[in-house]
């Protein structure tokens, strides 16, 4: 069985900071690469950001200050791709039942309208709206993913009502 990897170089950053975290991703798929690990890259797409749509374009256009408390235009160009390697495995591991990896960090001290703890986006509200958005059968282009036993308008197992 190979693992489900989603990655691409658009991930990684220099953040300008003693954090590592933006330049993490590829430093594990070397090591990965390193180990022999039996590995699938799938290469995510870029994601809209779920935040203040003020904030998204300061951050996106280097106005205001990232997670990494610098306008770096490497890390604004990284933010979608991150954003969408954690929807796209989470998005994976759903579709195949027992798993998926994004290299990255969670990004979660970062919240709707503020960045925190080398955090600019929260990538784990990007999943939660994505998510909801794909159960809810809103995401365009691809397969809906409704499990068979589930009653799309109410969001409960068949027959079970509220």
């Amino acid at each position: 069985m190979q693992l489900s990897i989603h990655y691409t170089d658009h991930m990684v950053a220099e953040a300008g900071s003693y954090s590592p975290s933006a330049a993490k991703p590829a430093q594990v798929m070397a090591s990965w690469a390193k180990l022999g690990l039996p590995i699938q890259v799938i290469e995510p797409s870029p994601v809209t950001l779920e935040h203040d749509a003020q904030m998204v374009s300061d951050i996106l256009s280097c106005q205001i200050n990232n997670g990494f408390s610098n306008r770096s235009s490497n890390v604004a160009e990284s933010l979608p791709y991150t954003t969408g390697a954690m929807l796209s495995a989470a998005r994976g591991a759903l579709d195949n039942g027992y798993g998926a990896i994004a290299p990255c960090s969670g990004f979660h001290h970062a919240g709707y309208s503020f960045v925190g703890g080398f955090g600019t986006f929260n990538g784990l509200l990007r999943l939660s709206t994505g998510l909801r958005e794909d159960r809810s059968g809103i995401r365009q282009g691809t397969r809906h993913v409704i499990p068979p036993n589930i009653n799309s308008a109410s969001n409960l197992p068949v027959g079970e009502s509220e």
